[in-house]
C-alpha cells in the first residue's frame, strides 16, 4: 500500500510540473516578467512618429561618450534622429589633424565611427554649448508655432549654419505632414518656419 501511495504521489507531482511547464499561447499574463523588445520604438510597419521627448539618453551623456573616445576633439554638430526605427545621436567633430563621426545609440554604444584627415580649406566651428539655450527650450519653442499643432517632435539638430548656431526642429504626423523649425541657439528665438505637406 506504501508503495501504491508513493507511486501516486510522484504521477502527480509530474503531472503538475508537467502542467505548469507548459507554454500556453492564449495566456494574456500581464505580469510577465519576460523583456519584450521596442517597448520605447517604433514598430515596423506602424504609421505614428515617435517623440524625441520620450528619449532617456541625454545629449550631454551622448557627447561625454564622443569626447571620451576623441580626447581633444571639439564638437561641430549634434543631431537626435531616427534610423532604422532606433533613435540615435550622430556627433561630429574635429582636432588640428582629423575630422570625426559617430553614432551612438540609446545604450551608450558607438555603432558607426568615421576618422579622415582634417582638409585644410574647411571652416570647422567648434559649438560653444555655453552660449546656447538647451535642446529642451529649443523643442518648447518650436512646438508653440502654430504649424505644429498636433504633431510631434521627431528629430532635431544643432550646428552653425553660416556663422550662426541654429537648432533645427523637424516635426511630423502619421499623415506624412512634415513641418521644421530652425530656432537661433544663442537667442532661442524662431526664424524659420518650413511646412511640407
Amino acid at each position: 500500500m506504501r508503495q501504491y501511495k508513493l507511486s501516486f504521489l510522484i504521477i502527480v507531482m509530474t503531472i503538475g510540473l508537467i502542467a505548469c511547464g507548459t507554454n500556453n499561447n492564449n495566456d494574456t499574463d500581464t505580469n510577465s516578467d519576460a523583456p519584450t523588445e521596442n517597448t520605447n520604438n517604433q514598430q515596423e510597419g506602424s504609421t505614428s512618429p515617435q517623440s524625441v521627448e520620450d528619449v532617456q539618453l541625454t545629449p550631454k551623456e551622448a557627447m561625454q561618450i564622443f569626447t571620451d573616445t576623441y580626447t581633444g576633439a571639439a564638437i561641430s554638430s549634434i543631431e537626435l534622429d531616427e534610423h532604422n526605427f532606433e533613435y540615435t545621436y550622430e556627433i561630429e567633430g574635429f582636432d588640428d589633424a582629423k575630422e570625426y563621426k559617430t553614432e551612438i545609440d540609446l545604450e551608450k554604444n558607438m555603432i558607426d565611427q568615421e576618422e579622415e584627415n582634417r582638409e585644410k580649406d574647411d571652416n570647422y566651428q567648434e559649438l560653444v554649448f555655453d552660449d546656447y539655450v538647451g535642446h529642451e527650450d529649443a523643442l518648447s519653442t518650436a512646438s508653440q508655432a502654430q504649424e505644429v499643432q498636433e504633431l510631434v517632435p521627431t528629430s532635431w539638430n544643432l550646428e552653425i549654419d553660416d556663422g550662426v548656431a541654429t537648432y533645427e526642429i523637424e516635426f511630423e504626423n502619421d499623415n506624412q505632414k512634415d513641418v521644421t523649425i530652425v530656432i537661433d541657439a544663442k537667442t532661442g528665438e524662431q526664424l524659420t518656419v518650413d511646412v511640407d505637406d
